[in-house]
């Protein structure tokens, strides 16, 4: 089971790949008030009134949210038939996550939203499935991790297209920040442990 640690292959894979990501994202800041709504209705919502500009006089630290690289697809094969694309069961990719932060005293709380698609392969077959997908917090220039936390994603295949969009939010990512904590970087991806497969559920 993949470990979140200072030591973890996960956390100590190069950061370069984020960089233009934490520029960007950074610039953003802290994700705009119905953002949950819009994420989870495919931002298909009226459009809301002005913004009142004395919200954005103060402003809060948001660390940018990226897929962790080599995180972002799960292919999911047959037992004995690792690497075979005729027996592939079920094949994963991920989105640009979004996040919104909250910040009280020294305790950051962060929900962090998460979208993807499963489909099925040659070897896949309709069903309801879970997907697992972890979330993590490092502090970039020391590499150590403030939060980590895995779920799982409940998605659904049926018949004919054998696929599905999903989206899961993970509401729970809370943690201890210093004054000085501007590096951080919220990484999703699915987890690298066992086991290998979406879990049926039903």
């Amino acid at each position: 089971m993949l470990k979140f640690d200072s030591k973890s292959a996960w956390v100590r894979a190069s950061l370069a790949s984020v960089v233009a990501a934490t520029i960007m994202l950074c610039a953003a800041g802290v994700a705009e008030a119905g953002w949950l709504s819009d994420f989870l209705h495919g931002g298909d919502q009226p459009a809301a009134d002005a913004p009142d500009i004395s919200n954005f006089l103060k402003t809060q630290y948001c660390p940018p949210a990226a897929i962790r690289v080599g995180t972002e697809a799960l292919v999911i094969y047959e037992r004995g038939h690792e690497g075979d694309d005729q027996f592939v069961r079920f094949q994963g990719s991920l989105d640009t996550p979004v996040r919104e932060c909250h910040t009280v005293g020294d305790t950051m709380s962060i929900k962090v939203g998460i979208s993807g698609r499963l489909i099925a392969g040659p070897k896949g077959n309709a069903g309801s499935f879970t997907v697992p997908l972890r979330v993590a917090v490092v502090r970039q220039h020391d590499n150590s991790v403030l939060f980590t936390g895995l779920q799982k994603a409940p998605v659904s295949l049926s018949e004919p297209t054998f696929a599905a969009d999903f989206k899961y939010v993970f509401d729970n990512v809370t943690f201890k920040i210093a004054p000085d904590d501007r590096d951080l970087v919220i990484y999703i991806g699915y987890d690298e442990g066992k086991p290998k497969k979406p879990t049926p559920t039903g």
